[in-house]
């Protein structure tokens, strides 16, 4: 399986199907090399093709409003105008520098986002999203143990989605003993 390249969509999903199937593979065994070999198969050819691009900026304002249960109306403060609310929600207006600001500050949306640029930190691939939730998944104890603070406190530095919503777990709490 080494050195096993990707070429299409199909061949992708086979290969996330088997590497699905092994997922407790462990070190040492038999199949690690495979295992290993998907992993590295899926990311080349996921950083090869499977680009995420930017929001469009009218995406993520309109994300905002159903996040905040907004409707145009209440966005006329850091547009401008009911007018102008409605030409951007169509895609007949762009963004000012001003209304991004007002967009950002006001709703905080993030600039990348309203900008329509990528983001200064890239978005995993689904093999590094899948091994992560993998790693995580065994590291928190049974539903009935208290979770140990490490893995709440773990580098969360906010609970800001990628469009920079609250996300729906509470904040961190760091102990102090």
């Amino acid at each position: 399986m080494s050195g096993y390249k990707i070429r299409n969509d199909k061949e992708l999903e086979t290969a996330l199907e088997r590497l699905d199937e092994l997922w407790s593979v462990r070190e040492g065994d038999d199949l690690w090399t495979e295992r290993q070999a998907l992993v590295d198969s899926i990311e080349a050819y996921e950083d090869e093709n499977a680009k995420i691009s930017p929001p469009d900026p009218v995406d993520a304002i309109k994300f905002r409003m159903e996040q905040q249960g907004l409707r145009p109306k209440d966005l006329i403060p850091y547009i401008g105008s009911a007018p102008k609310v409605s030409e951007l929600l169509a895609g007949k207006r762009g963004l000012s520098k001003k209304m991004i600001i007002n967009l950002h500050e006001g709703l905080g949306i993030p600039l990348e986002s309203l900008l329509g640029v990528e983001s200064a930190s890239p978005l995993p691939t689904a093999a590094k999203v899948v091994t992560a939730a993998h790693t995580f998944s065994k590291t928190l104890p049974p539903p009935s143990q208290e979770w140990p603070s490490a893995i709440a406190v773990s580098n969360v530095s906010s609970r800001k989605s990628y469009f920079g919503s609250e996300l729906p777990y509470p904040a961190p709490q760091s102990q102090t003993a």
